[in-house]
Formats: C-alpha cells, structure tokens, sequence
C-alpha cells in the first residue's frame, strides 16, 4: 500500500516538473489541475509517511538502545574499572571534553 502511495506521490509532482519543459504548459497554467496534482501529491507523501511509522522499531532506533549497542562493541576499549560501562563511558567522556 506504501507503494501505491509513493506512485501517487512522484507521478503527481513528476507531471508538474516535466510540464514546465515544454513550451506550453497546460497543467500548470489551469488552476484546477494544478491543485488536484498537488492535493494527490501531498496526499500520497503524507499517507506513505504515516504508513512508514508502524513498520519502524521505536526501540531500535532509540537513543538508549544505540548507546547499548556502542558500549556493547566497544567495551574492550573502555578503563577497566567495577563500575558499570555506563557510568565509566560517562566518565571517559568527561575526560575527553577537558
């Protein structure tokens, strides 16, 4: 369905853009027309938009997540100290801004 929303989204523009390279320009020069491409457009960009939100993992684009998935890579590479990696990235980190 995103698909089609897309298709919806690009034709409609598309044959505004290409409306302008020909010398006369019958889309862009009737009000009616250039307002249904338009309203088709916004329509198919924002539905294939909202479509897109449900597909995505909140959790793994998350802040924490990426920070987890980092330290968890890097932990070789962090001071060897009893603290959690967290606080001692934190720490490192502090280090590095002075």
């Amino acid at each position: 369905m995103r698909l089609v929303f897309r298709v919806v989204f690009i034709a409609s523009f598309l044959l505004l853009g290409l409306d302008w390279t020909r010398e006369v320009h019958p889309l862009t020069t009737n009000a009616f027309w250039t307002d249904v491409l338009g309203l088709f457009g916004s329509i198919g960009y924002v539905s294939s938009s909202v479509l897109t939100l449900p597909v995505r993992d909140v959790l793994s684009e998350s802040v924490t997540s990426v920070r987890l998935f980092t330290i968890g890579a890097f932990t070789d590479l962090l001071p060897s100290t009893n603290e959690s990696p967290i606080k001692a990235t934190h720490q490192h980190s502090r280090e590095l801004d002075h």
